[in-house]
Formats: structure tokens, sequence, C-alpha cells
């Protein structure tokens, strides 16, 4: 059995080259297409100037202008003329004058813009400029050239401002699509060379040739070939028989648990016996009343008891007031 490892695609694909060529072709077109709309465009401003042809002793002619601005007066000859026909008079003179004479100052050479269009069989160089303060009619005094004369005066807006517009606008739609196909051509190959050495890579890991390129089979071939998990020589043992297990025995139900006996309740105590209420104390019996003891006489004191005789005699008389005596030991 043997591997391949799938195809690597590199991104981004090959069509970005083709887009990004694409973007730089549609940038030369857009410089181009502008270079002859805006010749167009200068031609058709050419054959739009007001024109008065110059005799020998000059000529006074009258322009209305629909706007004002700068304006540009030509010296026109024929596209074939020699060079000496082609340069501007040296005795060539202008004034220019309002309505209400008001005058008008004429810078002499101007821009030396100049001016061949072969279809209508033009050609100028620029005498001067000038500018209106407003719009309306205005004279125009041409003098000089009378080795020239007849000529022709063309008056109009410059002509390299169409031209220059219209070359601008289309040499910048050029540049953005020039350098946007580059960029995008750079892009494409930076990423596809990157994208191209990952899959050499991986590719080399697995024993292949790269992107694209078939690889060969795994193992090569110059590796031995590993036999067989079982090779045919291997005795074949037989499969011992195989006895289904016995089933299980069943267990015993387990005894039911007896129920706790219940304890015994406790015997009753027997009430305290109430304590024998103590006996009567007797009264003690009255001590007798004294005996009033006679009166004295009022003239005759009692007489003295004699003391005590000192040994064993007789005790003398007790009073009953005396207290008590002692008992002898």
């Amino acid at each position: 059995m043997s591997y391949q490892p799938a195809t690597t695609k590199l991104r981004p694909t090959g069509l970005w080259y083709l887009f990004g060529a694409l973007a730089i072709a549609g940038g030369i077109v857009a410089v181009v297409a502008a270079i002859v709309i805006g010749a167009a465009r200068m031609s058709d401003t050419v054959d739009n100037f007001t024109r008065f042809s110059v005799g020998a002793d000059g000529v006074v002619a009258t322009v209305d202008f629909a706007r004002p601005g700068t304006y540009t007066l030509y010296y026109e000859f024929p596209p074939d003329a020699d060079d000496a026909r082609q340069q501007l008079p040296d005795d060539l003179a202008v004034t220019i004058t309002g309505i209400d004479d008001q005058a008008v100052a004429f810078a002499a050479g101007g821009n030396e813009a100049s001016f061949s269009i072969g279809d209508s069989k033009r050609a100028g160089r620029s005498a001067g400029e000038f500018t209106l303060p407003a719009a309306g009619k205005y004279d125009i005094q041409v003098t000089g050239g009378k080795a020239a004369a007849p000529y022709d005066m063309a008056v109009g807006k410059g002509v390299l401002a169409s031209f220059g517009k219209t070359v601008l606008l289309g040499a910048l739609v050029g540049a953005v699509l020039g350098l946007g196909g580059l960029v995008m051509l750079i892009v494409t190959g930076v990423k596809r060379k990157r994208a191209k050495r990952i899959a050499d890579a991986r590719a080399a890991a697995w024993g292949g040739g790269g992107p694209g390129v078939a690889a060969p089979a795994f193992p090569p071939d110059d590796v031995p070939a590993v036999p067989s998990w079982a090779p045919e020589a291997a005795p074949v043992v037989a499969a011992p028989t195989y006895a289904p297990p016995a089933p299980p025995v069943p267990m015993p139900a387990p005894a039911p648990v007896a129920a706790p006996m219940p304890a015994p309740a406790p015997a009753p105590v027997a009430a305290p016996m109430p304590s024998p209420a103590p006996a009567p104390v007797a009264a003690p019996a009255p001590l007798p009343a004294p005996p009033s003891p006679p009166a004295p006489a009022a003239s005759t004191p009692a007489p003295l008891l004699p003391p005590p005789a000192p040994d064993g005699g007789a005790a003398p008389a007790r009073s009953p007031w005396d207290p008590p005596a002692s008992p002898q030991n």
C-alpha cells in the first residue's frame, strides 16, 4: 500500500498576475486616451476662437465676451509657413478698450504658447494676454505686421488650459491603475513564493517533490518491503474450545433484620414521704407570782440578815427575788 500526499494549491492563485497586468494596461490606456481626448478638445477650442483679419493698415474689431476673465490673443499663420512668417511681427501693437472707452491692460508675449492643428490647417503663437473686468463688448485695435499682412488674430481662452486639465485627469487615473497593478503583482509574487516554500517543506517531509509534483510511493522502492503481519509459514494454533461460563448462582435473600426491642419504660418514682410535723413545744409554765413583801414599819428599819456561817452553818435565808443558787459539784 502506498501513500500519496495531496497536491497543494498555492494561494493566491495565478489569476492575480493577470489582474495586475490588466490594471497596469488600463493605466496606460487611460493616459493615452487622456492625451487623445485633450488634443481633440484643444482642436475644438481652437476652432471656436473668435477671429478677425488684419490688413496692412491694421484693424479695429469689436468682440463680444460672454464672461470676464483672462483671454489670450493669438497671431495665426499657415501651418506650412516658413520660420520668418511664424514669428510675431516686431511692430505689432494691440490696444483694447471697453464701450465706455475704459482701457484694458494688455501684456505682450503672454505665456508664449503656440498651437498647430493639422486638421483645421491652423497654427498660431501667443501675442499676449489681457484680463476683462466684466462681460460685454470690447474694441481690439491691432496695427503693424505689414510684411505679414494680411494675417488673422484669434481671441479665446488658453488652449493649454483645456488640454492640460484633460491630460492631468487621465494621468491621475492611469497612475492609480498602474500603481495598483504593480502592487498587486508584487504582493501576489511574495505570497505565492512563501506558499511554495511551505508546500515544498511539507512535501519534503513526506518524501514528495513539491506542489503539483506526484510524490513517490511510500515507502520508497529502495526500502525492502515489510512482510505481512501474519507470515504464511507461521503455524496455525487451534483456538481452544470456548466454554460458556456457568450461570451465576443466585445469592440468598438477606435475613430480615429484627426490629429493635423497645426501651423499657422507666419505673415511676414514689412521691417523697411528707416530713412529720414537729411536736408542739409546751409553753413554759409561768413563774409563780412572788408574794408581796410585808410592808416595812414606818419607824423601825428591817434588820439586816446575818452573814452566812463560814463552816457548814445553816444557809442564810433566801429572798424570792434572789437568783437560783448554782449546783455544787
